[in-house]
């Protein structure tokens, strides 16, 4: 009977490599560790008289909150003014329907 030959496994040592945990550790937190705040779209409001945010007995009360206040529903942060920077505008016309015909609505937009 003939010997059975033996298999011999050898390491490949590779000096170029990156290591994947490295690559990981430069990537930031995974998908799985965001939150629905990660994802929520910022609103901004603004405070009214009946607004929750004032209400000091409400669950969304935010102190120093008062009317006339904008509001960040993400941050739930109240702020007495802003800047805002306008990135987009487009133009658009509304055809509306003679009144008492149609639906009362805009037609085309």
């Amino acid at each position: 009977m003939a010997e059975a030959k033996k298999a011999e496994v050898t390491k490949k040592e590779t000096g170029n490599a990156i290591a994947i945990t490295d690559l990981l550790k430069k990537t930031g937190p995974s998908l799985s560790e965001r939150t629905t705040e990660d994802f929520a779209i910022p609103y901004l409001n603004i405070i009214g008289d009946t607004s929750p945010q004032i209400d000091k007995e409400d669950s969304e009360h935010i102190p120093g909150a008062e009317a006339g206040m904008i509001f960040n529903n993400v941050t739930d942060k109240a702020y007495k003014e802003i800047t805002v920077l306008p990135v987009y505008y487009r133009r658009r016309y509304v055809e509306w329907a003679e009144r008492g015909e149609g639906p009362g609505a805009p037609v085309n937009i």
